[in-house]
């Protein structure tokens, strides 16, 4: 699976890209460090899904989310987030998974596993 680290502090995209590119099955295809930066880089990168940092700068997550669905429906965004923001982003368009900042790293890659294999992780 083609992923895609949209999270704006380097040290935990560098942080998450060297966890994800232990699992064989997890190819990093690109870092984003902005919305704009993000929006542009998918076409060249082509992820089957974007972990979505929900304090990534530029446009409000949900319009984000909009935004990306409307580029690529198949596109699967999991939203890196508390537990207060996965709840009001619950609704939007085009988030896939919630997984809580403060988790356990196992279940980021669990949520990527299960997006791997269905539409939606819970």
């Amino acid at each position: 699976m083609r992923v895609l680290i949209a999270i704006p502090r380097q040290e935990m995209c560098a942080a998450l890209g060297l966890l994800l590119s232990q699992e064989p099955e997890l190819q990093i295809v690109g870092q984003s460090g902005d919305s704009q930066e993000l929006v542009t880089s998918l076409e060249s990168a082509r992820p089957d899904v974007v972990l979505l940092d929900c304090t990534l700068p530029g446009l409000p997550t949900n319009e984000l989310l909009v935004q990306l669905h409307a580029q690529d429906p198949n596109l699967k965004v999991l939203v890196f987030c508390s537990k207060t923001e996965s709840e009001r982003l619950a609704r939007a368009p085009g988030a896939c998974a919630f997984v809580d900042k403060t988790s356990h790293p196992r279940q980021l890659l669990t949520a990527l596993r299960v997006l791997q294999l269905e539409s939606e992780y819970e």
